[in-house]
């Protein structure tokens, strides 16, 4: 079986029609079994119990089908658009969420930053806190160590 139309010594092309050479009649039909261009006698002899057509059925067959191939083609080329658009709205999102991130990541930062410097601080004004506190109460235990003191002495002083 032949995979091309095969325009063969068989027909000849004289301004738009087509005639064979072995009949010299205008080939109106196309032999699918052949792919060639046939006149009505090489159907009855040749071309016999072959798929036969005629040509210009076939020729209105391959508009109708270009046309639809045409209108898959729109329809994908449209499409095609529609997601190369949808691509770069996505990745202008993608780069924004990207670069608040960022953002984000540097304001959560600093204010990291800031309380554990506080907290630092905090930590300081504690300590400083509680060793004023400790010399206060160890003052105060000193004096009441003294005034217990004084106070056992003149206890003893009465007994």
């Amino acid at each position: 079986k032949k995979s091309k139309l095969d325009f063969n010594s068989d027909v000849t092309v004289d301004a738009n029609k087509r005639y064979c050479n072995i009949h010299a009649q205008t080939t109106r039909y196309f032999c699918c079994d052949c792919f060639q261009l046939i006149c009505g006698d090489c159907i009855l002899h040749i071309h016999q119990g072959h798929n036969i057509k005629l040509f210009r059925e076939l020729k209105d067959e391959f508009y109708r089908d270009n046309n639809k191939l045409e209108d898959v083609f729109l329809n994908l080329h449209s499409v095609l658009n529609k997601v190369k658009n949808t691509y770069i709205e996505y990745d202008d999102t993608y780069q924004k969420l990207i670069s608040r991130k960022q953002v984000i990541e540097r304001i959560v930062n600093a204010r990291f930053d800031l309380i554990v410097s506080g907290i630092k601080n905090k930590h300081v004004d504690v300590l400083n806190y509680l060793s004023e506190s400790f010399l206060i109460h160890q003052d105060l235990i000193k004096q009441n160590s003294s005034t217990i003191q004084i106070l056992i002495s003149k206890a003893n002083v009465l007994l």
